[in-house]
């Protein structure tokens, strides 16, 4: 539907691995992060990782069901559906950004009940034992080294700028591939204004196949 060569394929239309993968891991390089820098003994230590592990997932498991939700209510409503695509700056990315409230409220009351389940005297025991055993003197003695080098001021900071950045140009990739859509789209639209803005939106994710 789009006047394109079956060999190019637009930026949002390609598969973001590096996004991706970015996402997927952040609950575990937040927690082993949060592990490593937080001070004090090993219980505290592992009890902020994992407090830390359980808000991302949650984090992302909720954005999850908020981006389904999204995509259902666009795929009942055409003329919102239209309306979006046509303005996925102005509206799109305003409505994804709305669904960070439930994200951080989801991944808070977890954290929290996560908290209070780690801090209650039995499991702060058993992970006491495991911790204070021979395997957790064992595998502390490994893992030392490596925490007194990160735990350096120029390591840190570089840690934190390379987690800023890689967001930073993940936004700023996702905010060009929002605007070059709404061009894309409205472009199909004129040259197509009976079509359907599933079809529409079709022939652009996938335009080999139009």
């Amino acid at each position: 539907m789009i006047n394109q060569s079956n060999s190019y394929t637009p930026s949002y239309a390609q598969p973001h691995a590096a996004a991706n993968l970015y996402a997927n891991t952040l609950p575990f390089t937040y927690a082993a992060g949060s592990a490593l820098f937080t001070p004090g003994n090993r219980v505290d230590k592992t009890k902020s990782g994992v407090s830390s592990l359980t808000y991302w997932l949650g984090f992302e498991q909720m954005d999850r069901l908020y981006q389904k939700g999204l995509k259902h209510y666009y795929e009942k409503h055409p003329k919102v559906a239209d309306t979006i695509n046509q303005n996925p700056i102005l509206l799109g990315i305003p409505l994804m950004m709305l669904g960070l409230v439930p994200d951080i409220l989801a991944a808070t009351a977890i954290q929290k009940g996560t908290d209070m389940a780690l801090n209650h005297p039995k499991v702060h025991g058993l992970i006491h034992r495991g911790l204070y055993s021979d395997t957790g003197h064992a595998v502390a003695d490994k893992l030392r080294p490596f925490e007194k080098k990160a735990n350096t001021p120029i390591v840190k900071k570089v840690l934190a700028f390379a987690v800023v950045g890689l967001g930073l140009y993940f936004v700023i990739r996702a905010f060009l591939d929002a605007k070059h859509f709404g061009q894309d789209y409205r472009q199909a639209k004129k040259q197509n204004p009976d079509a359907s803005p599933y079809a529409l939106e079709a022939s652009m994710v996938n335009p080999s196949a139009s």
